[in-house]
């Protein structure tokens, strides 16, 4: 299972995304400007999908929100 992560402070770019050896993101996508997400309940400047989970503190490092509905989101 896959797991997709908002960044809700600024667009992705090197270095504002958790690039670990073991866990690299598999889907980086940046929109075009900062847009309302998860039905309207936040704004982000796009997500990025990880084949594992991200720890809380890498969360919190880098002002990502966790998407709700995570364990429903998968990438074939």
């Amino acid at each position: 299972m896959n797991h997709k992560y908002y960044s809700k402070m600024r667009p992705i770019s090197p270095g504002t995304f958790p690039n670990t050896q073991g866990n690299k993101p598999i889907e980086v996508v940046n929109f075009s400007d900062r847009q309302f997400v998860e039905n309207d309940s936040f704004m982000a400047w796009g997500y990025l999908v990880y084949a594992n989970a991200l720890t809380n503190e890498q969360i919190y490092e880098y002002e990502l929100r966790e998407a709700s509905d995570n364990e429903l989101y998968n990438i074939p």
